[in-house]
């Protein structure tokens, strides 16, 4: 009775194609898992922020955020010291919390988005994250955050480690629109931001937040 049998020539030549799928496959796998990490982290911070404006609104009987009586610089700061865990506060010294400002590039590492950090007060939580409130001008949009998920360690990149947090007078926590009254957005204001803002080469810094939002807190980018 014949037996057949795989020579070594073909077990070689099987591994060698094996190995090169692999190699091949191997940066897109590490790529989805990064980006799976970066949304991770992004998820825990919003959480806090969305948890935090809810009991202020709830310790204040407020339906609103301006009824929550946070329409101040003062009055944001100290929201995030009373409902936030912090485990330091860098006030105006932004370096205390966060990389200097030259080591933030945008997604087609271009330039640094964070164009002026001057007098704004930036908190470092017990996550690591590091948050800046800041009163927005338009009386509908009460303030944004911006968000550096893990402080002063790389990438140091808008939309993946760094984002602009929109909070709306309804109490709505979404991207930052400028003719937008209230939240949520629609996908296509999102998807515009997205192109004008997150990923040209400029120096504003919305739209990666929303796009994360639409794709259903995915990063698809």
């Amino acid at each position: 009775m014949t037996k057949n049998a795989f020579t070594l020539a073909e077990v070689l030549i099987t591994l060698g194609i094996i190995g090169i799928v692999a190699a091949l496959s191997m940066p897109a796998v590490m790529g989805n898992y990064q980006k799976k990490t970066y949304v991770t982290s992004l998820h825990k911070v919003y959480n806090e922020i969305s948890q935090a404006l809810e009991q202020v609104m709830t310790d204040k009987n407020a339906e609103t955020v301006e009824e929550a009586g946070l329409t101040t610089q003062a009055a944001l700061n100290s929201w995030v010291m009373d409902y936030f865990r912090v485990s330091h506060n860098c006030q105006g010294d932004s370096t205390k919390c966060m990389a200097p400002n030259n080591q933030y590039r945008k997604l087609n590492d271009t330039n640094s988005f964070m164009t002026s950090r001057t007098g704004h007060n930036y908190f470092g939580l017990s996550s690591g994250a590091v948050i800046r409130p800041l009163l927005a001008n338009e009386g509908y949009k009460r303030f944004n955050i911006l968000v550096d998920t893990n402080g002063k360690k790389a990438p140091n990149t808008l939309g993946r480690d760094v984002f602009f947090i929109g909070i709306y007078n309804n109490g709505v926590i979404d991207d930052y629109y400028n003719t937008a009254k209230n939240a949520p957005l629609s996908n296509s204001d999102r998807a515009a931001l997205f192109t004008n803002q997150c990923n040209a080469a400029n120096t504003n810094a919305w739209g990666c937040f929303g796009k994360i939002l639409s794709d259903g807190w995915e990063m698809k980018y």
